[in-house]
């Protein structure tokens, strides 16, 4: 098992955002998590990335407790965290920021000239992934479209060469030709070897995509199993895979 979280509360001040959630990432698998806007989607990536600190339960990654740990210190252990919003620095240009998604990685003990070959090998794969950014590689971020600039989040968290990626509304505002895109890319960088956890309100897109799903409502988990299964699920169908959804 690649990611353990259990039984966790967290709190944004007196008023609690989960409640005893627990959920398990297996390696080499696409896990996504669904659920309406306030559910505590955000919450719980952000817990997991160490923004947010739980009141109580636990995580681990890869048998290693990281809850309590800084930010920094998990994306070194190998946990990339792709913000809602996408969050790229609009004054720098594509090149720039992918270079800071790499940043963790001078702190491997590798020689520098060694770091920097491989980020530059990297940076290439980046642009195998997303042709668009290699041809902007020179233009700021705030000149590029809404799906460019989502494009760049997603090649800028490949850069700290993750083990599990954390995508947080990957679709959010996007045409829905681009939405297909950014999901197939998503199975493909799956396809390469990196585990990923998606939060979606898109919950079609995220349940085709994912091998194994949960549900969550109002900072609980209500349903969990294959993504196939939840896919047929009356309740699921009801409430997530309505004509709004779907057409999103």
């Amino acid at each position: 098992m690649l990611l353990q979280v259990n039984s966790i509360d967290v709190y944004y001040g007196s008023v609690q955002a989960l409640k005893g959630v627990s959920l398990e990432v297996n390696e080499g698998e696409i896990t996504s998590l669904i659920g309406s806007n306030g559910a505590g989607k955000s919450t719980l990536l952000k817990t997991i990335s160490g923004l947010l600190k739980p009141a109580s339960g636990s995580i681990s990654f890869m048998g290693r407790r990281i809850d309590g740990l800084p930010p920094e210190n998990i994306v070194s252990l190998g946990i990339a965290h792709v913000p809602e919003g996408r969050m790229i620095f609009p004054a720098f240009s594509v090149l720039d920021n992918l270079r800071i998604g790499a940043v963790s990685r001078f702190n491997s003990g590798k020689p520098k000239k060694e770091v920097l070959k491989e980020i530059e090998e990297d940076i290439e794969r980046v642009f195998s992934l997303f042709p668009r950014l290699k041809e902007r590689k020179n233009q700021l971020g705030w000149s590029l479209s809404g799906g460019e600039q989502q494009m760049l989040a997603v090649g800028r968290g490949l850069m700290a060469r993750p083990k599990l990626l954390l995508l947080d509304e990957p679709s959010l505002g996007l045409a829905p030709y681009l939405v297909k895109e950014v999901f197939n890319i998503i199975k493909m960088i799956n396809a390469q070897g990196t585990s990923i956890m998606v939060v979606e309100q898109n919950a079609r897109m995220a349940l085709k995509a994912s091998h194994k799903a949960y549900v969550l409502e109002t900072g609980e988990i209500v349903l969990s199993g294959p993504s196939s299964e939840l896919l047929k699920s009356d309740q699921v169908r009801a409430i997530y895979l309505g004509a709004g959804v779907e057409q999103r």
